[in-house]
């Protein structure tokens, strides 16, 4: 438990950095924690023996993390985790040429943003808590990009394996028809047509949000924020004020409560250690049904679709597992830490269901509306994102307000980080990332001007 990180040769260190795709070595699967202090000791979990058994059996390959970490001796060690896999082959030379084009757009400017914050975050010597970016990321993320990010942004990242995505698919899809495209939906090496193409992509995105549950296993870290590419840190001091309350509170994570699920996989918190990977294997590896979930049977229902306004009849009753996000990140966050762990914190009742409805009293989940520890972030559920095509074409002046926020942020972080010198392949694309992402901003701020010239006309009137 206390045994330091055991030193990998230098050659070994050098390819890991300098080939991305490279198959990295076998990750120790001790329960290695870093020599500083930890402020949550009391929550700390015995590693189970058989974790490595169940990786080995399944021939499931779990790569180390690449590249040098900011912590420091003494401060409490942070995991700042995106991640990122295309559903569509991952050519591109333009903008306009579709989804993955614009994908990248979104996550290479969420990254540069959030590398800046990060950076700035870790800059004060008076906190306590120091940050690394890492990247979790499978091997559809073009090459040319991730070594962009390695020389600019020097995050840390890991490869998710081949063999972890066909694992989930092949456990997981519950028809004949998505079965036979598991290999095609791994390999990308299978001609896309119009007959599978529906199929495919939904089979993709299924099986990356699953690996959003790899962050658990990042156990040399005290704590890992997660955040989608359409989720915002707004304030740093927030940020660092959050994590260093939420590794004193006693659950293991903390997130969101969804419109349409118990759990938000959009931003959360989440104490990494390797009872909770355990349990998302075997989840995995149990599959999931509707009937029983990932093997925990009903579930009580108390998010704001399920019980429908009428909450006091309903929030007593056991219901299947129809919830947005069930058979993926959502649904499994919510297994592996309100039914199998038993330690989630959540916030958004109050602010989801609100009035004078007592909150619901549910072994394993506390119910945290007053400390707010996740107000440091702004994630665009819905439609459209900040780096969509034109996302102030709307008359929701809220959201447009939200977008210019969010545009503010992405747009001087991609600027100072992609108009240096980047790798060839990867420059046009991100200097027309920039550019629009410039364009909107400036539009939106032209859409929000007219909103309160309206305002005050209506307000005269």
């Amino acid at each position: 438990e206390t045994t330091a990180r055991p030193q990998r040769p230098m050659l070994a260190i050098f390819l890991l950095l300098h080939t991305p795709l490279t198959d990295a070595v076998w990750r120790t699967y001790h329960h290695h924690r870093r020599h500083h202090h930890h402020h949550y000791q009391k929550n700390q979990l015995v590693v189970s023996e058989a974790l490595p058994t169940i990786f080995e059996e399944a021939d499931i390959r779990l790569n180390a993390l690449t590249g040098s970490s900011n912590c420091i001796s003494g401060k409490s060690c942070v995991a700042f985790v995106a991640l990122a896999g295309l559903v569509s082959p991952s050519k591109y030379n333009t903008l306009e040429e579709g989804f993955s084009c614009k994908f990248m757009c979104a996550v290479m400017s969420n990254l540069a943003a959030h590398g800046a914050i990060i950076t700035e975050a870790n800059k004060d010597p008076k906190e306590n808590v120091n940050f690394d970016m890492v990247l979790m990321h499978d091997d559809t993320f073009p090459d040319d990009m991730l070594l962009t990010l390695d020389h600019e942004l020097r995050l840390r990242r890991m490869a998710i394996s081949r063999q972890l995505k066909l694992f989930s698919c092949h456990n997981n899809e519950n028809n004949q028809a998505s079965l036979t495209l598991c290999e095609d939906s791994v390999d990308f090496d299978t001609e896309i047509t119009a007959k599978n193409e529906a199929e495919l992509r939904a089979i993709r995105v299924r099986n990356i949000q699953r690996m959003k549950l790899a962050a658990t296993t990042l156990t040399e870290y005290d704590a890992v924020v997660f955040l989608d590419e359409d989720a915002y840190v707004h304030d740093v001091a927030s940020l660092v004020k959050a994590v260093s309350s939420f590794m004193k509170e006693d659950v293991q994570l903390l997130g969101r409560l969804g419109h349409d699920s118990p759990i938000n996989a959009g931003v959360f918190m989440m104490k990494p250690n390797m009872e909770a990977a355990q349990a998302w294997l075997e989840s995995m590896e149990h599959g999931f049904t509707v009937e029983r979930g990932w093997g925990s049977g009903p579930t009580p229902q108390f998010w704001p679709a399920a019980v429908n306004g009428d909450l006091e009849n309903k929030m007593a009753r056991e219901v299947p597992w129809e919830f947005v996000g069930a058979d993926r990140d959502q649904g499994l966050l919510w297994h592996i830490y309100g039914h199998s762990l038993k330690s989630i914190g959540l916030e958004g009742f109050e602010a989801r269901l609100g009035g004078n409805m007592s909150k619901p009293e549910i072994d394993g989940v506390l119910f945290m509306d007053d400390e707010r520890l996740l107000s440091f972030s702004d994630h665009m559920t819905g439609t459209p994102k900040p780096a969509d095509d034109s996302p102030c074409k709307i008359k929701n002046l809220d959201r447009i307000r939200r977008s210019h926020r969010a545009l503010n942020m992405l747009v001087p972080a991609a600027k100072k980080v992609f108009g240096k010198g980047l790798h060839r392949k990867s420059k046009d694309l991100l200097y027309q990332c920039t550019t629009r992402l410039e364009e909107s901003a400036e539009f939106c701020m032209a859409k929000i001007a007219e909103g309160n010239r309206r305002k005050e006309q209506k307000a005269r009137k």
